[in-house]
């Protein structure tokens, strides 16, 4: 019994689709005869500028909308690809390296090589090749690792208080650095000079200028106390000296 009502329910919803179907399209029909019998009348119809432009102005607009809709999926599918094949190469060294030994010594290998290089890279950068060839006397004690250029170590002095560095250029121009242990004493002749303080590696320092060519910076830092001496240098040049001293193991 409900096998027949169910047929009988489809049948007749068939019938009505099927007679909104056919009206439907007799309506159009008579939609399309009704336009051509009035063709004459519609080709002296006079189109607007601006409704030619508008539509001009939307075919332009909606071009570019639809291109950019296409190279944005084209990037997006782009990107998952590369995604993939990134994943896969990650995946494939990830195995090999966890898996095979020779590969796994070889990919270590050369991730030391990469740092050491970049390494390698800064120390040059940062140390143009000031660092003076100090005997192994001078262990423990400090040096400049950074210089003006043209300046070269000519003289070093060590004694049981105090340990000096003396560096000229082709001028003559000098620079020293005087090193003492903190318990140590020592006197700063500031007179007739000019005394004023400045910041030495985020310490209070000491500067005295005499004449228009002396500095004299003193400071402390680590476990000692340290002078700089410097002729016809710019201050700039005097703390940034101060700020690289190094101790040599």
């Amino acid at each position: 019994m409900n096998e027949s009502l169910n047929a009988d329910k489809e049948y007749k919803a068939q019938l009505e689709e099927n007679f909104l179907k056919h009206i439907g399209y007799e309506h159009v029909e008579n939609l399309c005869t009704e336009l051509d019998s009035q063709k004459e009348f519609w080709k002296d119809i006079e189109v607007p500028e601006s409704l030619d432009q508008w539509f001009n102005d939307f075919h332009k607009k909606e071009g570019k909308r639809r291109s950019k809709r296409n190279k944005n999926a084209s990037v997006i599918r782009f990107m998952k690809r590369a995604a993939v094949v990134i994943l896969f190469i990650i995946g494939i060294n990830y195995f090999l390296i966890t898996t095979v030994e020779a590969y796994r010594i070889q990919f270590f290998k050369a991730v030391v090589s990469i740092q050491e290089r970049f390494t390698q890279i800064d120390y040059e950068s940062n140390n143009p090749g000031n660092v003076p060839d100090l005997s192994d006397a001078w262990s423990g004690r400090y040096y400049f690792s950074y210089l003006p250029k043209g300046y070269t170590l000519t003289e070093n002095d060590i004694n049981e208080y105090m340990a000096e560095l003396k560096y000229t250029d082709e001028d003559g121009n000098l620079i020293v650095l005087q090193q003492y242990f903190e318990k140590s004493s020592s006197i700063m002749n500031s007179e007739g000079g000019i005394v004023t303080n400045i910041i030495i590696n985020n310490e209070k320092a000491i500067l005295v200028e005499k004449g228009s060519n002396l500095k004299i910076v003193s400071w402390l830092q680590y476990d000692r106390a340290f002078y700089l001496l410097a002729y016809n240098t710019e201050l700039s040049e005097i703390v940034k000296m101060a700020e690289s001293i190094k101790i040599k193991k």
